[in-house]
């Protein structure tokens, strides 16, 4: 999270709500939990709030951040 920029994506597996007033802070455009884990009420509520919008996977962290990158590697 040190190194996120405004519209950068944060791929993690925590779901606490903080990790949206990590986002908000940031300006990050979006976050995806991953492992299959499923954020809370009170995550969504605050996602929803501050204009974050919360996707989530079944994939690891490591296989959805390679996908990730072998998706958008030949556009820059």
């Amino acid at each position: 999270m040190a190194n996120g920029k405004p519209g950068d994506l944060l791929v993690t597996v925590l779901n606490h709500e903080n990790l949206i007033a990590v986002a908000s802070l940031l300006e990050l455009s979006a976050v995806l939990i991953t492992g299959g884990k499923k954020p809370g009420t009170e995550t969504i509520r605050r996602g929803e709030e501050h204009g974050i919008p919360l996707l989530v996977t079944g994939m690891s962290t490591f296989e959805a951040a390679g996908r990730l990158y072998d998706l958008l590697k030949d556009r820059e």
